[in-house]
């Protein structure tokens, strides 16, 4: 079987890792390098066209999504040194000595990385309206706001409900939220049902995935290898419906991470605002359309965005701690004014080569200079 790693430096030459031992993993995916994507960097908006991308090996053998990103350069400088990051304290690495079980935890974490082709790609920015007709008229728009509400120990329960609302009165923002306080769960209430399911799910489909509560709120914010801990993207039927009821897309809605509001215990967690048991720094955010709970911390970011001409709404929840290491880490990568920069470029450079000699040694990271 082969897995492929793309060489930064030689943009379409495929490198196979010499090994000849089956990794456990499918080949890498056809990708659609030569297509125009915008940047998918998910802590903001970036309206800058994407010029690399990073291939990811899925471990579930039914899944058939491609498992493919695209970034402008900075945001994939970024990535790259995240995934350095994890990788220098990741504990799949058994072995200290250079070996094919090494390598394979490389792969699993990226398989395919590089810049696209500069011929093969349109750089003009994805989201500007003023490109030539012929070559948008089947492109939807793709119109957006983006607002953050960074939440912090001193704000009260008013100043984060009149910052989210301030977040989301934007027109055509299909989904109320509202702010809800926890309290602790009855004292008798048996061990095995004081904790609640956390799902994800698409098509509206929930599925567990792992536990939620109040004692490990904060360790679940932070997030073992992501800072984002929860997410709901909702894509509505027609863009043009301002109503606050505009009918949901089910089949294209999905998130992760979030709580039912009425599966138990969560309904038991919620307390009334003048309860005078309320759990200090942790708050949840409803949805009421889908019944959902979103928890976070007073140490956390929220952000709400609206896309493709308001008809999709986004609501996520970051780690506040989880993002100033990012930034204490990348500060230079995340101030460049030029998404180009030569400094960009350059850490673009030692990241591929490093990961290249992670790959062709099959050497441990955390053994690794």
């Amino acid at each position: 079987m082969q897995t492929s790693t793309l060489n930064a430096a030689e943009t379409i030459t495929t490198t196979i890792p010499d090994t000849n031992t089956d990794t456990g993993f499918p080949d890498v995916p056809e990708d659609n390098r030569h297509d125009r994507h915008s940047c998918c960097w998910d802590e903001s908006i970036c309206d800058n066209a994407a010029t690399h991308f990073i291939i990811e090996f899925c471990q579930d053998p039914d899944c058939t999504a491609s498992h493919q990103s695209y970034y402008c350069a900075q945001h994939y400088a970024i990535m790259l040194s995240r995934i350095i990051a994890h990788l220098k304290e990741c504990p799949g690495y058994k072995h200290p000595e250079p070996c094919d079980e090494n390598r394979n935890v490389t792969l699993a974490h990226i398989a395919a990385f590089g810049k696209i082709e500069d011929d093969d790609i349109d750089v003009r920015n994805p989201r500007d309206d003023s490109a030539s007709a012929d070559t948008t008229a089947d492109d939807e728009p793709l119109w957006a706001t983006d607002d953050t509400v960074t939440i912090t120990p001193d704000m009260s329960l008013a100043d984060i409900r009149a910052a989210i609302e301030k977040a989301t009165e934007v027109d055509y923002f299909h989904t109320p939220l509202h702010v809800v306080r926890f309290k602790p769960l009855p004292a008798d209430l048996p061990q095995k049902e004081r904790s609640t399911e956390v799902l994800q799910f698409d098509d509206l489909h929930l599925a567990p995935v792992t536990h939620w509560s109040l004692d490990v709120a904060r360790d679940f914010e932070r997030g073992a290898n992501t800072s984002m801990s929860s997410s709901l993207h909702m894509v509505y039927e027609s863009v043009s419906d301002a109503s606050a009821n505009a009918p949901i897309n089910a089949s294209a809605t999905y998130g992760r991470f979030v709580m039912h509001a009425q599966i138990p215990p969560t309904p038991q967690m919620i307390a009334e605002d003048d309860d005078p048991d309320v759990i200090p720094g942790i708050y949840g955010i409803v949805t009421d359309r889908v019944n959902l709970v979103f928890p976070f911390t007073d140490d956390a970011v929220l952000s709400s965005n609206t896309f493709s001409n308001y008809g999709e709404n986004v609501i996520e929840v970051r780690s506040g701690v989880r993002m100033r290491e990012d930034r204490t880490a990348d500060g230079a990568l995340y101030d460049a004014t030029e998404p180009n920069s030569a400094e960009i470029l350059k850490s673009i450079d030692d990241s591929s080569r490093w990961l290249h000699q992670l790959i062709d040694t099959g050497a441990n990271p955390q053994m690794t200079d």
